[in-house]
């Protein structure tokens, strides 16, 4: 999948210099979206030729990659370079793909990592990775068929994203109690509700989170601590 993105960049780097200074300005933002989906200033963001970093370095491949689908689906390219217009839709699909594959690939070292099985939490997390991969198909599909412009590839990329986050979040969490999961997601907020819970002010607190209820009492807070 990186040798996909490296032969793009070759690609739209082989159309240097354009007789346009805005076609050339717009190539060049291009290739710099690519080159950050492969690496950042901390070094390489990809694993292997199937995996990306983890967490939030992984999260700014597919950022860019989004950002690279939504300028090569751009519908200003019929007035800028009418003749490119078919060699960037092909590029932005082959971008599609590898966003897909990265994502689909996570989910189901997700699955194989639950051994069959998830806890409450991770079939959760997993059902929302398998929605997002749906969506993000169902989003490439009207892409493929409607005209540039709309910006869906760029909301399919959104969806992959998802989906990538939700299955990290399985193979990390796996294991970890539900009340520990919902602390790391919402540290901030919970700052306020762990003193009332310790101060004795509240004996416990429900927290509702995308459909997991989730009840915290004070032994559970100071068990956590750090929050």
């Amino acid at each position: 999948m990186r040798r996909v993105i490296e032969d793009i960049i070759e690609q739209i780097e082989g159309l240097l210099p354009a007789q346009e200074k805005r076609v050339e300005r717009r190539l060049k933002k291009i290739i710099r979206h690519l080159n950050r989906a492969l690496e950042d200033r901390q070094g390489d963001l990809w694993l292997d030729g199937y995996h990306v970093a983890s967490w939030h370095r992984g999260v700014k491949v597919f950022v860019n990659l989004g950002k690279a689908v939504r300028e090569l689906d751009s519908r200003k390219w019929q007035k800028l370079a009418p003749e490119l217009v078919g060699t960037f839709r092909e590029a932005a699909g082959d971008l599609l793909e590898v966003s897909s594959t990265l994502a689909r690939t996570c989910y189901e070292e997700a699955v194989a990592g639950t051994g069959g099985d998830a806890g409450r939490v991770s079939k959760w997390l997993l059902k929302r990775a398998e929605r997002e991969l749906e969506r993000g198909d169902e989003l490439v599909a009207r892409r493929n068929e409607d005209p540039p412009g709309k910006m869906l590839g760029l909301r399919a990329v959104h969806c992959y994203k998802s989906a990538w986050r939700f299955s990290q979040w399985v193979m990390r969490w796996e294991g970890i109690s539900p009340a520990q999961i919902i602390c790391l997601l919402e540290r901030r907020r919970l700052r306020l509700v762990a003193w009332k819970i310790i101060s004795g002010s509240r004996a416990n607190t429900m927290i509702r989170r995308q459909g997991c209820t989730i009840i915290i009492t004070a032994t559970t807070t100071q068990e956590l601590g750090g929050i």
